[in-house]
């Protein structure tokens, strides 16, 4: 409780609410059920948010940002954020195809969980496609960063990958005895967790080169080095779709990347995962990145 007080998400709870002025970053993850009654209680402040993603929100609730910080009043857009060279460097999409198996392009699952469980997270042919472009990228000595958005997928990756560190955040007890069972790296996981402020000052530092994440990085972190984002998620989400590749983008202070990488796949086995890779595809283009399909042919159409 200084005069000038960091809090998280989190913490707001600590707050006396008295503060003359709020500074919120990442301000779309604010307006939450669980975060919007803390948020709200500064009555006094100058409220100024600061975010990527003001209206992206799947519920809806990006609604409450002018409410709280007003409308906006500075915007700068990816492309000319580019010109001012300072800034940020441009972002490359390459796409990958995952092909039709012999089952065609019609999965069988009606559930949304176990369609991600067995065609995102246990899929070893999508996984072996994923972790092929990985070593190829990690073998030309390009610092590389796998995103997942699950611990399971996260260390099903790391069987193919075991030369890749991983980070996720603490896991209860049933799930690491349940992946302990499965002969998954839970003794690594366990490690990672444990050291993962360590982690990430050793990847900032390119003392280590290859990482598979989850949502741990997806977000709040800056990699001034990091040249090539690989998006194994297959997420539809706006949000992450934006602020995801956002980590390649950095000026960089020990690498001579000019561009940012961001690897992506085309899943053509089955049509939601196919659908949610147009949403990506649509996300990229309105952040006027360039698109490559493998053969890096300029993707026109998804």
């Amino acid at each position: 409780q200084r005069r000038v007080t960091i809090y998280t998400t989190g913490s707001l709870s600590k707050s006396k609410y008295d503060a003359d002025i709020v500074l919120c970053d990442e301000c779309h993850e604010v307006v939450t059920k669980s975060r919007l009654p803390y948020i709200i209680s500064y009555n006094k402040a100058r409220m100024y948010g600061f975010t990527a993603t003001p209206d992206t929100r799947a519920d809806g609730a990006h609604f409450y940002l002018e409410g709280i910080f007003g409308k906006i009043i500075y915007d700068l857009s990816f492309t000319d954020a580019i010109k001012k060279s300072s800034l940020i460097i441009p972002i490359v999409v390459q796409w990958i195809s995952v092909p039709e198996d012999d089952t065609g392009s019609r999965s069988s699952f009606s559930s949304f969980y176990l369609r991600r469980k067995f065609l995102i997270w246990k899929n070893e042919r999508r996984n072996k496609i994923i972790a092929k472009v990985a070593k190829d990228y990690f073998a030309q000595g390009k610092q590389v960063l796998i995103l997942v958005s699950t611990v399971e997928h996260l260390l099903n990756l790391e069987k193919l990958l075991p030369e890749f560190q991983i980070c996720a955040a603490s896991i209860d007890e049933n799930k690491l005895k349940r992946y302990r069972e499965q002969g998954l790296a839970v003794d690594k996981l366990i490690n990672s967790i444990e050291r993962r402020y360590e982690l990430a000052d050793d990847f900032k530092k390119r003392k280590i080169m290859g990482v598979i994440a989850t949502d741990i990085w997806s977000t709040g972190v800056s990699f001034d080095d990091l040249e090539v984002l690989i998006r194994a998620d297959a997420r539809y989400s706006s949000t992450i779709n934006i602020q995801a590749p956002g980590r390649v983008c950095r000026i960089p202070e020990l690498s001579d990347k000019t561009v940012g990488i961001v690897v992506d796949f085309i899943d053509r086995f089955d049509y939601a995962l196919y659908n949610a890779a147009k949403h990506r595809f649509n996300d990229y283009k309105k952040m006027q990145w360039k698109q490559y399909s493998e053969n890096w042919i300029e993707l026109k159409k998804l």
